[in-house]
Order: structure tokens, then C-alpha cells, then sequence
């Protein structure tokens, strides 16, 4: 009986230690039943204790080759990232803002500015100080062009700028002219006196803006960050001039008067609208990469369980006293709990990666988990009683590919969504393109305010998905 219990795998993962530890305590119980002093023998551990001591040397054998666990933990994840590196560099995040009843209020911006302004006036030395105070600005990129040739005729330039500008150039480019009332303002002319000019006159000059793409309304951020930085420009030039002319009396020109540094714009009326139908293929997609990376990595969990059972390890603690579904069971426990470092990278990329940037974490990381533990119930019951070694390595993807199939199929024919919910149930692959295809929903397109709510979980299918994974889980 002891040569069967002396076994030790070619692996070195100590395979042959836990066996004679475990044949150890079942002797201990063979002569405890035929001697008087049972009860100070050692008792037979249970499956539970059994499980322990099997995962413990799946630690071992992990902790002595750390690159094959962070492989099988991280590299999904890893692979994740890069086959969809373009929804993240295409992610174009709208400006949602707060929902306040039937209305949006949205979120203050930075000023922007087009690339560059052309100015022109009646007046060239106020013309030079708002172009020089305007191209003086560190934190903005705007270039001020001073177009003199067109000085003084308000129509030359307006037909330049009809010609300079056109709507491809949208809010990029911008025409500005000032119109000087000589009248209003005492000793101003149109060489370079200022005369009396102050903020307190200010009303005396006339700002007139040219083109651009006509079709931009005139609160468009560019325009209207355009149309603050010049009325900052003129109000520094005539501020500058009094407190010249008048020395310290007029220093409360010296800064703006309301000071603004963010724009806002108006309220709007909230809409929900439903997604539209090539929603689903973009969120199939999300689901069906995020598989692959499953099916491609799958062989990191294959190769410990198929090389044992090749050396038939699994018999020696079977022949040890150890239960065959315990055996069976600590493979699926240990890769639980790797499983939890997984599903938290999956749930980071997910978010980060803008995939279902709206949606609860926890949520995410939910179905990422749920979809983990179908999986590797999967895994472990393929490799473990499966005929041929090659089935058991080609079996994931080509589990993969048919669930892939099946899903488009579903999707094409505009299944309802508990038809794919019931197919998650068989499938871990289906699982994952699920739940995928109804965050993506609800985060990026339609609906566009991500699953948060009890109400939301409900509407949107995902009670269904998580339903149909924990049921995957049980089987």
C-alpha cells in the first residue's frame, strides 16, 4: 500500500508530499478503529480540510513560478486592453451635465478659443493694444492677426474674411472688427490718441464679428470665448488709457469688473432616447474581445490540471482517501480566488478604458466575476474528463467560436434579450457578450446614463444576465 501513496509528480510541485500527508491520516483512522485507544488517534481529515491542503500546494507551486500566475490572473486582461485600445481613443465624452428634474445643467468649461482672430478698425492704436494684450494671454493659443489694409473700411474687410474663412474652418477662425464713434470720446482720432476713452465710455466703440461657419450658433463655446478675451482686451486698453491719463483716480479700472473664468452652457431638456440597432454589434464586439481573451489564455489553466492528470496524480489521492470531487472541487476554489485579481483588472479596464464608463463599478465587477467562476467551472470539468489532451486544449475556443456564432445569430434575428440570457446559462462565452451588449446600451449609446439603480438593473436586462450566470455557476 505504501509504494501507492509514494507518488510525486515530474513537476516538482510537491504533489507527492500532500499525498503521503493526506495516506498518513487515513492509516492514522485504519488503527484507531482496532485499538483501545481511538480516541487519542489522529482524526481523518474531512473533504473540506482535504480541499485546503490540495490548494495550498497549488500556492506552493504558484508562489515558485510567478510569471505562469501573473500570465493566467492578468495577461486576459492585459490582452483586453489592446484589442480595444480604439473605443478608448474614440471615446468621445458628452457633456451630460447634472440632471435637475426634466432638465440638464450642464458643467462649466474652460474658456476655448479659435486659432486665430483678424482684426481690423478705424482706430489703428486701439486696434495694436487689444491685438498686443490678446496675443500677451500665456493660457490661451489664439494668434491675433491685425489686418491694416483693411482699416477703416468695414466692407473690404468683411469680404476678406468671406473669402479667408470658410465653413470647413468652422469656429477656427474668426473676424473682428472695431468700429471707433470719434464723436462720443473727447481728443480720441484716428492716429494714436486715445484720447479721454475709459471704461466709462466704452459703449462708444462697436464690435462687429465676421464668419466662420454661419451655421455655429452664437453661444458656441469658441465664439463665445472669442467674443470674452476681446471685450477683456478693449476694457484693458481703455482702463490703461484713464488710469494714464488720471493717474491713481481711476485705479478701480485696473482689473475687470466680473471676472469670468468658466462658461456654462444654458440648460437643455433632458431626452432619452433608445439605442439605435448598430449599438448592439459595437457592444457584441466589446463582449465577444473581451471572450477571446478567455479563450486564448484558457491553456495557462489548462496545462497545471492536464499535466497532473497525465502523470495520474489525481488517482494518487484518490487511492490516498481523498473523494475525486474534492479533487475536483480545490481546482475550482483555488481558481476562484485568483479569479477576484482578475475580475477587479477586467473591471479597470472596463471603466478606464471607457468601455461601460458610466455604470456602477460594483455591478461591473459582478458580472465580470460571475462570467470568471462559469468559466473556470468550465475548465476544470473539461480538462478533467476529457478523452484526449487535445480536446481538452482546443475545446475553450471552439466553445468560443460556436457561442460567438450563436450570439450573432440571436442578435441578426432580434432575439429577445431572455433568449441570450437563457443561453448564458450553458455558455460562459455568451455570458460575457451579454452583459456586454447591455451596458454598452446604456452607457455609451441610447440611453447614455449607465446601470446605477435598482430600477435600472431591472429595465435594462441585467437582473436576467446575472441570474443566468449564477445559474451557470451552479451547474
Amino acid at each position: 500500500m505504501d509504494s501507492h501513496l509514494r507518488v510525486k509528480s515530474n513537476d516538482d510541485s510537491g504533489s507527492g508530499i500532500e499525498v503521503e500527508e493526506v495516506a498518513a491520516s487515513a492509516k492514522s483512522s485504519v488503527k484507531s478503529a482496532s485499538t483501545p485507544s481511538a480516541s487519542l488517534r489522529t482524526p481523518v481529515p474531512s473533504d473540506l480540510q482535504q480541499a485546503f491542503i490540495l490548494m495550498r500546494r497549488n500556492l506552493k507551486r504558484d508562489r515558485k513560478k510567478l510569471p505562469v500566475w501573473w500570465a493566467k490572473t492578468f495577461l486576459p486582461a492585459a490582452i483586453l486592453m489592446l484589442y480595444t485600445i480604439g473605443f478608448y481613443l474614440g471615446y468621445d465624452d458628452p457633456d451630460e451635465g447634472t440632471r435637475s428634474g426634466n432638465f440638464v445643467i450642464h458643467d462649466a468649461k474652460d474658456w476655448s478659443m479659435p486659432e486665430k482672430i483678424y482684426g481690423a478698425s478705424n482706430h489703428p492704436a486701439m486696434l495694436e493694444e487689444a491685438a498686443k494684450y490678446i496675443n500677451g494671454i500665456d493660457t490661451i493659443r489664439t494668434v491675433f492677426e491685425v489686418e491694416s489694409a483693411f482699416n477703416g473700411n468695414k466692407t473690404s474687410f468683411a469680404d476678406f474674411c468671406e473669402d479667408t474663412i470658410s465653413d470647413a474652418d468652422k469656429a477656427e477662425k474668426l473676424c473682428v472688427y472695431f468700429d471707433v464713434n470719434a464723436t462720443a470720446i473727447d481728443g480720441i482720432d484716428s492716429s494714436n490718441s486715445l484720447g479721454d476713452l475709459s471704461p466709462s465710455n466704452l459703449d462708444a466703440l462697436t464690435t462687429i464679428y465676421f464668419g466662420g461657419d454661419e451655421s455655429l450658433a452664437p453661444f458656441t463655446n469658441k465664439i463665445a470665448g472669442a467674443q470674452y478675451w476681446v471685450q477683456a482686451a478693449l476694457w484693458n486698453v481703455t482702463a490703461s488709457n484713464a488710469i494714464a491719463n488720471n493717474g491713481d483716480a481711476n485705479d478701480e479700472f485696473s482689473s475687470l469688473p466680473f471676472p469670468i473664468d468658466k462658461i456654462r452652457s444654458i440648460p437643455t431638456i433632458f431626452e432619452e432616447t433608445a439605442p439605435d440597432d448598430t449599438d448592439e454589434y459595437i457592444g457584441m464586439t466589446i463582449g465577444i474581445l473581451t471572450a477571446l481573451t478567455l479563450a486564448i489564455t484558457a491553456g495557462h489553466l489548462i496545462g497545471p490540471m492536464l499535466a497532473e492528470k497525465v502523470q495520474d496524480v489525481h488517482l494518487a489521492f484518490v487511492r490516498a482517501g481523498v473523494r475525486l470531487r474534492t479533487y475536483v472541487l480545490q481546482w475550482y476554489l483555488y481558481m476562484s480566488i485568483n479569479g477576484i485579481f482578475t475580475a477587479i483588472v477586467f473591471t479597470a479596464v472596463s471603466v478606464g478604458w471607457k468601455l461601460y464608463p458610466k455604470s456602477s463599478i460594483v455591478l461591473i465587477f459582478i458580472s465580470h466575476y460571475l462570467s470568471l467562476l462559469q468559466f473556470f467551472g468550465f475548465v476544470v470539468m473539461v480538462t478533467l474528463f476529457s478523452a484526449k489532451e487535445e480536446m481538452a486544449q482546443n475545446l475553450p475556443f471552439l466553445t468560443f467560436l460556436l457561442s460567438t456564432i450563436v450570439t450573432v445569430v440571436m442578435i441578426a434575428i432580434d432575439a429577445p434579450q431572455e433568449v441570450l440570457s437563457i443561453l448564458s446559462v450553458l455558455s460562459p462565452f455568451i455570458s460575457i457578450i451579454n452583459y456586454s451588449l447591455i451596458y454598452y446600451k446604456y452607457d455609451v449609446e441610447g440611453y447614455n446614463t449607465g446601470i446605477t439603480s435598482a430600477s435600472e438593473i431591472v429595465d435594462s436586462g441585467l437582473i436576467g444576465s446575472i441570474i443566468a450566470s449564477i445559474c451557470g455557476v451552479i451547474l
